[in-house]
């Protein structure tokens, strides 16, 4: 009876690490895909600026997925939960990751203010999780269907 249950306990962990495996490794893969088709083109200053707060974190998240990534993937294969052998990987992971998350803030305090400096406008999100519209004429609002929250003006 005892054998049932501890067998029953490692499958659902198994389960939990590979889920954990799976969870890191697309955050991992689609961190290049948020870096060139969500943050990059817009470092540029277009006539409208698409700028989605959370896919900065994303990307501040790699270090974190990986970690993830790694520790699932060592308990998948040894069967162990002792972490001692990978332990400054871990720490690192953690450094890097606390460390991005900070800069990746201080960038979107940076970005939005310069884009406002720049006479940059917003109009409404459509949703609390939509990204943010910066638009340089308020026609653009319209043309999406939104209300200018902001006004455009000339740049200072």
């Amino acid at each position: 009876m005892k054998n049932k249950i501890d067998l029953e306990t490692t499958f659902t962990e198994i389960l939990s690490f590979l889920f954990t495996f799976i969870f890191g490794l697309l955050g991992v893969l689609f961190t290049p895909y948020i870096l060139k088709k969500e943050l990059l083109p817009y470092l540029s200053y277009p006539d409208v600026v698409s700028f989605y707060r959370m896919a900065n974190y994303v990307v501040a998240g790699f270090f974190g997925f990986l970690m993830m990534m790694v520790m699932s993937g060592y308990v998948l294969v040894t069967r162990r939960k002792d972490f001692k052998k990978i332990k400054k990987f871990i720490m690192l992971c953690i450094y890097l990751t606390a460390f991005l998350f900070a800069i990746v803030t201080i960038f979107n305090f940076y970005f939005t203010t310069s884009l406002y400096k720049k006479g940059y406008g917003t109009c409404w999100k459509r949703s609390l999780y939509s990204e943010t519209l910066y638009i340089k004429d308020a026609e653009e609002c319209k043309k999406r269907g939104t209300e200018v929250l902001r006004k455009p003006r000339s740049a200072y």
